[in-house]
């Protein structure tokens, strides 16, 4: 059973004796979560998502008794947390008998009144409508209650006189009741519906209270289905799509304040959501935004869609100026209108600081930090918004792409994404990297940081050392001094140099570690002790020369001496027929990967670097998600809106991501769909309720 965050209700309409006046508290139980790919050593596919989300506070009487039943697997949360209270303060057993009665008749009125009913006004005597309303909250039919009613048990005198029967006798006929109910059930007199409204009152007020009803009526509430320990397969579909939206409310709330288009409410036909939820329609359905109104009017009021034109008219007419959102407020100076990137800036960086509220990450237990670019191909005329690349073949049509380039957390448990970046060409990669991580460097906790092979320059690992100190690894790529040194590196070895020239200070390590390969040893590799041999490839006899030092790629030689350590030998010192030794003399590119980092294996080891490396790649199935799952449909060639895409598709992912891995703001442990996400956004846009309704229960 996993534990999560105690739970909270104010009850304003409890009954007389309920627990500490109504005002419950208890610990949520659940059971353990659905196997699925990819579980944790629990079974449990994210880890402790019950440990994560936001405190759950509830209050009653409610609006209306659908958020009852949405909230069904709280009540049970309380009602097993109360049971026991009842045991000193009863002389009754708590076994759906006459406590439950009691407590059912003493409610009664105040339920109804909630309902707008008052039983001095009805033509129904007022004790028989107090019949049937025990009758419904005891899950009766017509003879069933006139036999519990006028039963020979003498314990029976209690209900009676809540009634206001003297006894047995004094019970009315079946007929009479059963009259009296068809009366009600025509709604001559009064409103069925909210009769039985009153009742569902009655009896969630009894059962979280800690009062066990009649098994019928714990049958007909689904209270058994839902019992702690909860298993979200018993909670009905409806709480779970109202979950859902919950999350999206809770979200747009909490997140979106900073976009703007920098127009008045007068200058716009819709608000900042109705746009979102067009985008999620259009990531939802791959249609444009031209086709939205005919897409959603099939579901949703057509007055309610936006129009396909906006995103043209409002995106691109605005010049992107500098501005820092970070402070932002709805109330703030919008004389100047933030940049894209400035708005998005800090929409991520309140999702993320969202998810450090709700326990994803913390000082002691930091993210680790994948970065990398994905295209998107233009066919289109040349802009200089692309970057070009040459054609798959010559009948290819596609010369250009749009390249992005985003970074975001590679650990199972925390993959979100801390922002992204258009780039024009691929010399701005370390500063568009350093903008993303400069701007939730105050929220996010960084551990290490990892990339792969692109532009590798000084630049780039100036950039990372900023953010992750000496803890990154970069992907290296194929120049001669790699080259040469994967040649220098035997086969079932992890070679390390130290200091490595590559156009920044302090100079970099170089890690080569075999793919494949059986406990391999660590050698450190000086290529100035080792230059000045011929190496002998033992398979063809062929001699060697190890190219560190050429002409083509100017001075790239490891600068030296270095100072040896004698937790790891030095590779001439290693083996005395170096050029024996398999391997040597190859540049073995397919069977070596290499990478430059800051780490010293002196403190970690060389195969630390490669394993923490290969989590890099979960940044790349991320990257899958955001392209293909929640991009909306641009195709346009102006750069703002593929911008606007794809930093909507960012928060998409962000929030799809938060959702499966931490409570619902109603305690559930949900398991969605891209798509169910995306649905849910545009249902809460288009078809929008009260807000503040919703975070004052």
């Amino acid at each position: 059973m996993y534990d999560g965050s105690p739970i909270k209700h104010t009850d304003d309409s409890a009954p007389v004796q309920a627990p500490d006046d109504g005002t419950y508290t208890a610990p949520t139980a659940y059971a353990p979560f659905p196997e699925k790919d990819g579980v944790d050593s629990d079974g449990r596919k994210y880890g402790p998502i019950e440990r994560r989300g936001i405190d759950i506070q509830v209050s009653s009487p409610v609006d209306d008794v659908e958020t009852l039943f949405r909230r069904t697997h709280l009540t049970a949360q309380f009602h097993a947390e109360n049971r026991d209270f009842w045991k000193d303060i009863s002389e009754y057993g708590n076994d759906g008998g006459k406590l439950y009665d009691e407590v059912v008749l003493n409610l009664c009125e105040e339920k109804l009144a909630l309902e707008g009913i008052n039983p001095a006004e009805l033509d129904i005597p007022e004790r028989r409508l107090k019949a049937l309303f025990l009758r419904l909250a005891r899950g009766q039919n017509g003879t069933e209650l006139h036999a519990y009613l006028s039963g020979p048990d003498p314990v029976d005198s209690v209900v009676h006189s809540l009634l206001g029967y003297e006894g047995p006798n004094d019970i009315p006929s079946y007929n009479v009741l059963q009259r009296e109910f068809r009366e009600l059930s025509e709604g001559n007199d009064i409103d069925l519906d909210a009769f039985k409204d009153a009742v569902t009152r009655t009896v969630y007020a009894v059962f979280r209270a800690g009062v066990v009803p009649p098994d019928a009526i714990k049958e007909s509430y689904s209270f058994g289905a839902v019992a702690p320990p909860l298993n979200e397969k018993s909670v009905s579909r409806e709480t779970k799509k109202e979950e859902l939206r919950n999350w999206v409310r809770l979200l747009l709330d909490h997140t979106t304040d900073p976009l703007t288009f920098g127009r008045t409410t007068e200058k716009v036909d819709h608000d900042m959501r109705a746009f979102i939820g067009a985008l999620a329609t259009s990531a939802l359905f791959d249609c444009g935004l031209e086709e939205m109104k005919d897409v959603c009017d099939w579901d949703y009021p057509r007055e309610n869609i936006p129009s396909g034109g906006w995103l043209h008219n409002y995106v691109p007419e605005r010049v992107p100026s500098e501005y820092d959102l970070r402070d932002f407020t709805p109330d703030a100076d919008r004389a100047s209108i933030p940049s894209i990137d400035a708005q998005f800036d800090a929409v991520h960086t309140r999702t993320l600081a969202l998810a450090k509220e709700f326990g994803f990450w913390s000082r002691s237990d930091p993210l680790n930090i994948g970065a990398d670019m994905f295209r998107i191909d233009w066919t289109g005329d040349s802009l200089e918004a692309t970057i070009g690349r040459p054609p798959k073949a010559d009948n290819d049509a596609v010369t250009e792409q749009w390249t992005f380039l985003v970074a975001g957390g590679i650990d199972t448990e925390s993959r979100f994404v801390l922002g992204g970046r258009l780039v024009a060409t691929l010399y701005d990669y370390p500063t568009a990297l350093a903008e993303i991580l400069s701007n939730t460097f105050d929220t996010v906790d960084i551990d290490s940081i990892f990339i792969d092979s692109e532009i590798i320059g000084g630049e780039l690992i100036e950039t990372v050392r900023r953010f992750a100190g000496d803890d990154w690894v970069i992907s290296a790529p194929d120049h001669t001094i790699i080259k040469g040194l994967r040649r220098l590196t035997p086969s079932n070895c992890i070679g390390f140099a130290q200091d490595v020239k590559w156009n920044v200070e302090p100079k970099p390590n170089v890690v080569t570690y075999p793919y494949n390969s059986d406990d391999p040893d660590l050698v450190e590799i000086d290529p100035e002790k080792v230059l000045t041999e011929e190496i002998q490839h033992e398979e063809d006899g062929e001699k060697v020369r190890v190219p560190l030092a050429t002409g083509d790629e100017g001075d790239t030689r490891v600068q030296g001496p270095l100072v040896p350590d004698d937790a790891i030998p030095m590779l001439t010192e290693a083996f005395s027929d170096l050029a024996a030794q398999d391997g040597v003399g190859i540049n073995k590119h397919a069977t070596h990967a290499t990478y430059l980092t800051d780490r010293s294996l002196r403190y970690r080891s060389g195969a630390g670097v490669r394993d923490e490396y290969i989590q890099r790649w979960a940044i790349e199935p991320t990257i899958g998600q955001i392209v293909h799952n929640f991009m909306p449909h641009i195709k346009g060639k102006d750069p703002k809106q593929r911008l606007y895409g794809m930093h909507i598709a960012i928060l998409f992912y962000n929030w799809h991501t938060m959702i499966n891995r931490c409570l619902s703001p109603r305690g559930l442990r949900l398991d969605v769909t891209d798509t169910q996400l995306l649905q849910a956004i545009r249902d809460v846009a288009f078809d929008p309720v009260d807000y503040d309704a919703f975070w004052s229960e």
